[in-house]
């Protein structure tokens, strides 16, 4: 009876855990926690670095859409352990408009953020 339900959070989160750690970000948010997060100088922004754990998929297609839309944009695994997108990925993103072939994987380096850069986790 609540397979179908399960069914639908593990596509749209990845997993039943990321279902809840969504929520619980989204409560923590309303309750104004990331508030100094929303006080961006956007004029000072210079790049946006997308963070996730193999660099294959999340952070690959983040980077895409910032540098299809003029953004200045990387993105990193910090776990990385495939070398490329899987199909499935590629495929999605083509049909969203924005091709993955040229992405390359890449494993987290040892830079520190630095300032006009944005880091989206």
């Amino acid at each position: 009876m609540l397979k179908p339900l399960f069914d639908k959070l593990r596509f749209r989160y990845g997993s039943l855990r990321g279902s809840l750690r969504s929520a619980r970000y989204k409560i923590e948010s309303a309750f104004g926690r990331y508030g100094h997060a929303r006080r961006v100088r956007w004029e000072d922004v210079q790049r946006l670095v997308f963070v996730c754990q193999g660099n294959i998929m999340r952070s690959a297609y983040g980077e895409a859409v910032a540098r299809r839309a003029g953004l200045g944009a990387a993105s990193f695994g910090v776990k990385v352990s495939e070398l490329e997108t899987p199909l499935l990925g590629r495929r999605i993103a083509n049909e969203r408009g924005t091709p993955l072939e040229d992405h390359r994987v890449r494993r987290r380096s040892m830079r520190c953020p630095s300032a006009g850069r944005i880091w989206c986790c």
